[in-house]
């Protein structure tokens, strides 16, 4: 009698920690409150240290490598996903991540314009998945997303003002003197266009699409593996990871790292927050892999809106926290895609 009810206890803790509503909680708490351990990181300027965000995947690959220790060595002879597939999506995860901040090598590619171009994630997982999976989609999911696309534009592109009728004219100049170095679109989205800045675009629309590539790939091997080998896939894009980042950082790793060691007690915040970000990203990462071996191939559109959703939630608890104002109109686009959020998960 005892037996039974352990395992019925124990059945229940394994469905409620596969759940998509505790994937959501993870990619809401951990995603979110990685986000505001990151800002802090970079707003405390550290200048000693160098290629900083090269650094913090460093450690986070480190952490959540080291956490699933005893899983690799308990499951390396049993695992369930052929090596081939892993490597697949270890190199669309790494090509994606290398490729994202290979872009702001070129001139012109600032963060908020690499945010925007990134909202376009979900219009792009919308064509994919029509291509690669045939899915068909109705008019009323095209035009959410499409809205979606639209309000996280809106509220990234007039973070800092709002919306006027000078605009329209200004972005007619910007496209019309995109590839010629003009200083006439200089102000539009924080940059100066020329053919640099076009390589720099086309950099973001690559990572976007490998990005998206990736969701789809891992939805697929969830459905043909089961959704429990999540874990699995995400400790090998991690491990195998390691090795092409330690290639290409080596030097500014080992330089940090000496940094750290000569002056630990100087640095004793710098590694709190550091651990703490590690901490919330390890959360975030396992929330995102749970719903997407949840939701499956089928569904893999939702994941995109509800990461969608998420940044925007992120955006809004960043102005609160560290007073980042936010205009009228973005407000406005903020709002307009959390609405179609939540009627394209009605649909």
């Amino acid at each position: 009698m005892k037996n039974i009810k352990k395992s019925k206890k124990d059945s229940y803790k394994s469905h409620l920690l596969l759940s998509v509503p505790f994937a959501i909680v993870l990619i809401f708490g951990g995603c979110c409150s990685n986000v505001i351990s990151f800002e802090s990181l970079i707003n405390a300027n550290y200048t000693q240290f160098q290629n900083l965000t090269s650094f913090v995947t460093f450690f986070q690959l480190n952490y959540t490598i080291l956490i699933n220790i005893p899983y690799i060595f308990a499951n390396f002879k049993s695992r369930k996903v052929p090596i081939r597939k892993q490597l697949i999506s270890t190199l669309l995860f790494l090509g994606g991540n290398w490729l994202n901040n290979y872009a702001f090598s070129f001139s012109g590619v600032t963060v908020p314009c690499h945010i925007v171009f990134k909202s376009l994630n979900v219009l792009i997982n919308l064509i994919l998945g029509s291509f690669i999976l045939n899915k068909r989609y109705s008019f009323l999911q095209v035009l959410l997303c499409v809205l979606i696309t639209i309000g996280c534009i809106v509220t990234l592109v007039y973070k800092n003002h709002d919306i006027s009728i000078l605009d329209y004219y200004n972005y007619k100049s910007f496209v019309s003197n995109m590839f010629n170095g003009n200083q006439i679109a200089k102000d539009v989205l924080g940059i100066k266009p020329n053919s640099d800045f076009a390589a720099g675009i086309c950099v973001l629309l690559t990572s976007s699409i490998m990005a998206s590539l990736l969701q789809i790939y891992n939805c697929k091997i969830y459905d043909q593996h089961g959704k429990d080998c999540w874990k699995e896939v995400m400790v090998a894009q991690h491990v195998l990871s390691m090795p092409i980042l330690l290639v290409f950082n080596k030097k500014s790793i080992e330089q940090n790292l000496i940094f750290i060691s000569k002056s630990f007690q100087t640095n004793s915040l710098f590694v709190t927050k550091l651990i703490i970000n590690c901490i919330t990203q390890s959360i975030c990462i396992y929330g995102v892999n749970l719903l997407a071996s949840n939701l499956g191939s089928s569904n893999f559109i939702i994941l995109n809106i509800t990461l969608t959703f998420r940044k925007l939630l992120s955006l809004v608890i960043s102005c609160i926290i560290f007073d980042n104002t936010m205009s009228m109109t973005s407000w406005i686009g903020c709002g307009l895609t959390f609405l179609c959020c939540f009627l394209y998960s009605l649909l």
